[in-house]
């Protein structure tokens, strides 16, 4: 661990860095976890979309299903990305 003010050791919640680390791993963990529950509940609207006797009601949760999908999905991509280039960008050091 790095020293702190004269030689002291600092600790582990003292050290910024590492308290960087665990609020930037905690972040992509929260995002990706309510992403994934996001998903599963536009994918069960869509399934259960195609039970619907109405037209109009069938068209309104089926396209309200799909944007949640699709928002759902780049909330799960993001975290995945930024795992992905902070891994790669440690490589390259």
């Amino acid at each position: 661990m790095p020293g702190g003010l004269n030689g002291t050791k600092m600790t582990y919640f003292q050290d910024k860095t590492m308290l960087q680390e665990i609020i930037w791993w905690g972040k992509l963990l929260v995002i990706s976890v309510f992403s994934a529950a996001f998903f599963s509940v536009g994918v069960s609207m869509l399934i259960g979309s195609y039970d619907l006797k109405n037209p109009l009601e069938f068209i309104a949760v089926f396209f309200a299903s799909n944007f949640m999908i699709l928002a759902s999905t780049v909330g799960i991509l993001y975290p995945a990305m930024q795992i992905f280039r902070r891994f790669r960008q440690k490589e390259q050091q």
